[in-house]
């Protein structure tokens, strides 16, 4: 299975003032790095930061992962959204989907 695994982010400006700022005021978040580090070899793994990349909707991947954060929660869904509209199977999770699950729900079905 190919898993497509995503760190949802507020959509930035991305000039000087904006990169440092989000370099300064965010703290790594590692779980994505955690769930690729214990899933089986025979899978294999893509992550991808949106704030540096933006996701690929054509991809070949076979699942998609999305973690999220409040802040964020807007572009999760939207990202969601998109791969959905695409036959993708899609998956939430991180601070937000766990405190609102009956939201996040609603973009994952």
């Amino acid at each position: 299975m190919k898993i497509l695994l995503i760190n949802a982010n507020k959509e930035h400006k991305h000039n000087l003032r904006s990169h440092l700022l989000y370099k300064i005021n965010s703290t790594p978040i590692l779980v994505l790095q955690q769930i690729a580090a214990v899933t089986p070899e025979r899978h294999t793994v893509q992550l991808i930061d949106d704030y540096y990349d933006p996701p690929d909707y054509n991809t070949n991947a076979d699942l998609i992962g999305i973690s999220t954060v409040t802040p964020s929660a807007t572009r999760a869904y939207a990202i969601a959204d998109e791969f959905r509209k695409r036959g993708k199977k899609v998956v939430l999770g991180g601070h937000h989907p766990s405190a609102v699950h009956k939201e996040a729900k609603k973009t994952c079905r």
